[in-house]
């Protein structure tokens, strides 16, 4: 949130419980070139629900991991998503730009349930609507506790990183959209080891955004399995069943997803949803995207950065076989990029 400079690379970076994973890009936003990518992992105790407890731990991991994987750019874009994250769709009296941020800042209080005493937001228009014979500005409004963002700012500066932007990272998720949309409506579904992320776009721009408390470290609880082991636990063959236990896990976020759509469908101007993209290490649960498929009756795909990428290293045999883990950070790296 805030001002952004650009840069000719620029570092994404995805904080998860355990795990923290950077990707590198470099080029433009509509041409971007991987650089680098890495993971690392992190205490356990060091990052709950999107909040990071521990910033000595997380400055510690990103300096291992930018010296580990010689990763050249200085210049990051973290993402945060936490239930704490307000994200609320506005909308304002047109006036003249140079009067546009004072009146939202202002009169936003009337759409938050929060202070914005000790709190940070920022704001984005997304377009205009038509009330009566008024037309309107929609506002996208983003609010964050100031402290949570401290955090974010202390390990930045302990592993001797500039932070250039902070991202929702449900937001972040347009990113990934490939090109040559659908007509209607897109559901993304990001799923991370601590929590995960829902977004809905039509046209590119986000119309509903949501952050989801549950992760894969509840399915592994569940499975009676470590974090790592989730992915292969979790997963079923053709004709094969589900575990018992992570078909609990799994209807809860089938739940989640299914209410965020009817919530959306019940908007004045939603369109159909017409399909759900997967990213994060859940989306490699075998068999979980054609369940999803089969529950919702719309196709759904994972999310396959290499397919954005106009350059790649010879060498990235890991990037395209775990691309889809490294998603959120491709996101936040790729909105960075120059036009």
């Amino acid at each position: 949130m805030g001002f952004q400079l650009r840069k000719s690379s620029i570092a994404g970076v995805d904080i998860d419980y355990g795990e923290l994973r950077v990707v590198e890009l470099g080029g433009r936003r509509n041409a971007p070139e991987l650089l680098n990518w890495g993971r690392v992992q992190l205490p356990a105790e060091a990052v709950e629900g999107g909040v990071i407890l521990q910033p000595q731990a997380v400055g510690d991991a990103l300096a291992r991991l930018w010296n580990e994987q010689r990763i050249k750019s200085r210049d990051v874009i973290f993402g945060v998503s936490n239930q704490s994250v307000i994200v609320r769709f506005a909308t304002f009296p047109q006036v003249p730009e140079g009067k546009l941020q004072n009146m939202i800042r202002y009169q936003a209080r009337d759409f938050l349930p929060v202070s914005l005493e000790n709190s940070i937001m920022d704001f984005s228009v997304v377009g205009t609507v038509n009330k009566g014979k008024e037309k309107l500005l929609e506002v996208l409004l983003v609010v964050a506790q100031r402290e949570l963002i401290n955090h974010y700012l202390t390990a930045c500066n302990l592993s001797r990183l500039k932070i250039r932007d902070i991202h929702v990272t449900s937001l972040a998720l347009t990113e990934l959209l490939p090109a040559g949309a659908p007509e209607g409506a897109t559901a993304i579904l990001s799923l991370g080891n601590g929590a995960s992320n829902f977004l809905l776009t039509a046209e590119e721009t986000p119309r509903l955004a949501r952050y989801l408390s549950s992760g894969l470290k509840e399915a592994a609880e569940k499975l009676g399995c470590s974090l790592k082991e989730v992915v292969q636990q979790a997963g079923a063959a053709p004709g094969e069943p589900f575990p018992d236990v992570f078909v609990d896990w799994a209807e809860t976020m089938v739940g989640e997803v299914r209410s965020s759509i009817q919530y959306y469908q019940s908007q004045p101007e939603a369109v159909p949803v017409v399909r759900l993209i997967l990213v994060g290490r859940g989306a490699r649960i075998k068999g979980f995207a054609g369940q999803m498929e089969k529950i919702f009756g719309i196709p759904v795909s994972l999310a396959d950065p290499m397919q954005l990428l106009k350059k790649a290293p010879h060498n990235c045999t890991g990037f395209l076989n775990e691309g889809t883990d490294y998603g959120v950070a491709f996101a936040l790296a790729r909105g960075g990029l120059g036009e």
